[in-house]
């Protein structure tokens, strides 16, 4: 019916403003990678343009230059039958046209390197953006998230757990009204562990004897090796009690003491309890041993002879 102890364990927080600010961003990295692309587009077109121009003027200039040298050649009124000049001058296009062609493919390699290194930035350039969220799955994942308005806020788990003191037993030590009461899943864990080192058991429980005064018991190790023992100093009884009134066995400062005392063989317990084989009653014996001392005495001081004595002693024994 006390429900004290229950207190939230989840936490409020808000994504609205964090999930805002995202989208922002990528709006706005979205924006300028576009931006960036289409500039550099342009400048690359712009060059491009340039260089066919260049390309063009120097074609044209060339062709002038050749033109101009062919209508300035002075053809002398010379036997031309030792020169070749018709092939000369074809020799000579020939190999005006083919550095040209050669200077032609070189442009248009460069050209194609720089094209295809903008190809490759651009493809980089997208596969980047399209790596980004979209708004669309921030979108899904802003729907995706669960209305958390009624879950307790992170300063009512902190005043709680600031309360927790006052209400339990903090884990530095503290005084508990009430009991434990432990349920192991465990078999192999010990209920209470004082294992860690050996001085971790000293004092490990204590209890104060009923009508003893200030005196205390405490159960534990000691400083010599290998002991563990009840510490006492007064008149305190270390009983074994059946059935809350029958006393089986005691210790004090005087020594052990029991009503009867077995020797035997353990076998293995059954429903019963304890089985003992070759089991010796030593009570029993004491009191058969005594009853026979106490006859053989009698003996002693009634026999005349010793016929008499041997008789008694004989019959006494046969009883032992």
């Amino acid at each position: 019916g006390d429900s004290n102890q229950w207190v939230p364990t989840s936490v409020s927080y808000q994504y609205d403003e964090q999930l805002a600010r995202i989208e922002n961003q990528i709006a706005t990295e979205t924006a300028e990678r576009a931006y960036e692309i289409q500039q550099t587009k342009t400048d690359v077109n712009r060059e491009i343009n340039i260089v066919k121009s260049g390309l063009e003027n120097l074609d044209f200039e060339l062709r002038e230059e050749i033109t101009n040298a062919l209508l300035s050649i002075d053809i002398p009124e010379v036997d031309l039958q030792p020169y070749s000049t018709v092939q000369s001058l074809l020799a000579t296009r020939t190999d005006l046209e083919s550095k040209i062609n050669e200077f032609k493919g070189h442009l248009e390699a460069e050209l194609l390197l720089v094209k295809d290194n903008l190809s490759a930035v651009d493809t980089d350039l997208i596969n980047t953006i399209n790596s980004k969220v979209t708004p669309e799955q921030l979108a899904n994942v802003k729907a995706a998230i669960p209305n958390i308005s009624q879950l307790t806020t992170e300063a009512t788990v902190d005043s709680k757990i600031a309360g927790i003191t006052a209400a339990f037993l903090p884990r530095t030590g503290g005084v508990l009204n009430g009991r434990f009461e432990l349920h192991k899943d465990d078999i192999g864990l010990a209920g209470l562990d004082f294992s860690r080192q050996a001085s971790d058991g000293r004092h490990a429980l204590m209890f104060k004897a009923i009508k003893n005064g200030d005196k205390n018991v405490s159960f534990g190790t000691t400083e010599t090796d290998g002991e563990v023992a009840f510490t006492f100093d007064g008149n305190e009884d270390f009983s074994w009690i059946f059935n809350n009134n029958e006393k089986v066995f005691s210790v004090d400062r005087n020594g052990p003491a029991a009503e009867n005392f077995y020797i035997g063989n353990f076998g293995s317990n059954d429903t019963n309890g304890r089985k003992l084989h070759n089991k010796i009653d030593v009570r029993d014996r004491l009191e058969t041993y005594q009853t026979a001392f106490e006859q053989m005495r009698q003996g002693v001081a009634n026999a005349s002879d010793f016929d008499e004595l041997k008789a008694t002693l004989l019959t006494v024994l046969a009883s032992v």
